[in-house]
Order: C-alpha cells, then sequence, then structure tokens
C-alpha cells in the first residue's frame, strides 16, 4: 500500500501556487488542432500540412489536454522539477489530482491498442492516446526536438512486470523514444538509467508515482523528404489500470546530427560549487591586482 500518512506530510510541502493546472480537451473536432497549437515552440521552423493532423483519443474523459505551471522548485529534500507550458497526452485522463494519495490512479479510456507501444515494451497495449501530423521544416533542418516528462502510476511495483506503460516518438517512421543505451522511455528503463524521480510520498504535487526528469527527445529528419511526419503516443501495457502521461512542450526544427533522449546535465555538489565561487574569487583578485599595479605605473 502507499504510505498515506507520509504522502499527506510530505504534500503539505507543495504550495498551492505550485499545482500544475490542466485544461482538458474535450471537443473531438478541434482537439488534434489545438493540441499542435501547443506543442509547437513559437518561430519553431516547422509548418503543419494542412488536414494531416490525426488524433486518437476519448475526449469524453478528456485524455488529452493543454497544461501550464509544471514549476516545482528545489524544498522538501525534493529536486527541482520544470518543463515549459505545453501539453499532456494520457493512457487515462489528462487531468490527474494535485496530490498523491490514489492506489493506483485510473481511467480507462476504450481507445484500443497502439503497434508500436506494444512493439517497443513487447506486451499487449491498451488506452492509447496518439497525436499526427505531417510537416515541412525550415531550410537546412536535419531534426526536430521537445521537452517532456514522463510519470506514471505503475512505478515502483510493476517494473518486473507485463504492466510498462510506454512513450513513442515517431519521427518519419522512426521512434527515437530511447535512451543512449537504446533502452526505451518505459517502466522497464527507469531505474537503470537514473532519470525517475520517486514520488511515492507525495514530494510533488501530482498523482504519479513515478516522474522522470525534464528530458530532451531529438528525432532526425529524413532530408530524403520535404515533407515529414511525427506521431507522438502513449499507452497502457499489459492491462488497462494504473495510468501514465507524457507531458511536451517546445517542438522545434533543429540541426542535430543524433537523435534520441538526453538528460539534463548534472547538478553539481556542493563542493563542485565551493570551488567554483572560490575560484571566480581568485580571478577578481588577480583582476584587482592588475588595475592597481597598472595605476600605479
Amino acid at each position: 500500500m502507499k504510505r498515506l500518512l507520509a504522502a499527506g506530510m510530505a504534500v503539505a510541502l507543495v504550495s498551492a501556487a505550485q499545482a500544475v493546472t490542466v485544461v482538458p480537451l474535450t471537443d473531438a473536432s478541434t482537439v488534434g488542432g489545438t493540441l499542435v497549437d501547443h506543442l509547437l515552440q513559437p518561430s519553431s521552423g516547422l509548418t503543419v500540412q494542412p488536414g494531416s493532423v490525426q488524433y486518437i483519443g476519448n475526449t469524453a474523459v478528456g485524455q488529452s489536454g493543454t497544461y501550464s505551471g509544471f514549476d516545482f522548485a528545489a524544498t522538501g529534500g525534493r529536486a527541482a522539477l520544470s518543463i515549459a507550458d505545453g501539453i499532456v497526452l494520457s493512457s487515462g485522463s489528462a487531468q490527474v489530482p494535485d496530490s498523491n494519495t490514489a492506489e493506483g490512479y485510473t481511467t480507462i479510456t476504450g481507445t484500443g491498442g497502439s503497434e508500436v507501444i506494444s512493439e517497443i515494451t513487447d506486451r499487449d497495449s491498451y488506452d492509447q492516446n496518439l497525436l499526427s501530423f505531417s510537416f515541412e521544416a525550415v531550410a537546412g533542418s536535419t531534426s526536430v526536438s521537445a521537452s517532456f516528462i514522463f510519470g506514471t502510476d505503475e512505478y515502483p511495483e510493476f517494473a518486473e512486470s507485463p504492466f510498462v506503460d510506454g512513450f513513442a516518438f515517431v519521427v518519419d517512421g522512426v521512434n527515437y523514444a530511447t535512451f543512449p543505451d537504446g533502452s526505451p522511455v518505459s517502466l522497464l528503463t527507469y531505474e537503470s538509467n537514473d532519470n525517475l524521480l520517486d514520488n511515492q510520498e507525495g514530494l510533488y504535487g501530482i498523482e504519479y508515482d513515478g516522474l522522470t526528469q525534464r528530458l530532451t527527445i531529438t528525432g532526425l529528419l529524413d532530408t530524403t523528404r520535404s515533407v515529414h511526419t511525427l506521431d507522438i503516443i502513449v499507452a497502457d501495457t499489459g492491462d488497462e489500470e494504473y495510468d501514465s502521461a507524457v507531458y511536451l512542450s517546445g517542438l522545434r526544427a533543429g540541426t542535430a546530427g543524433s537523435g534520441g533522449v538526453t538528460p539534463p546535465p548534472p547538478i553539481p555538489e556542493p563542493e563542485t560549487y565551493a570551488l567554483m565561487l572560490a575560484g571566480l574569487a581568485g580571478v577578481g583578485f588577480i583582476t584587482r591586482r592588475r588595475s592597481r599595479a597598472k595605476a600605479a605605473a
């Protein structure tokens, strides 16, 4: 069972101002276009092809949405976790509680399985949520990139079970939601890649038990094409219970030479900060001495 008492105590550390605000998208006729509009970074260098946007999701339960305010400062024993405003695709409801108290948060969407997620996790998939569209990129572009955070309520109980919900980012037919060692972004690889933050005690004001750090995902463009495709997918595997979601922002064109998931740079240890400050102080001292020497001359 979850440690509810500890969770309640930890959630008290999360101020209301730090709650993630999600606006579920419930209009089936506009949901795809709204998601694309909120995903693209201003001056993204990408032009979406008219009529190309496709969406699979249950608008009755608000399976997708836009979000803002995903910004948790480092406090109360937790690392900072933030991502710019963007979109959320989930295997359940996109609007989850701003505390972590559910044993296994679940909304069944009935949207069927994803062949892509089934292939990368080697498991049957359910409750898929798919955003797909075609686009042209500014001349000279070789890649597209976005920031993302993946959250799941499957963690940690089902890391070695059939329930390893997955995320895919497929550019021109190739999935780039993989870590440098080739492992996919799914519960199977979290601990081995040191990219998961444990939220079982509710240190972050959001329902999911496990959350990745903010990561960058890059997909390479097939430069033999003038029009490219992007499929973004999240789905349950094994069964329809215990939801997962991906928060994405800032999709833009780039000139990267390799694709995949890039972890953020490591946070310097306190000793490193001390050495940096000492170095800066030394530079300042030398500069002042040189200035005085010049003045004396």
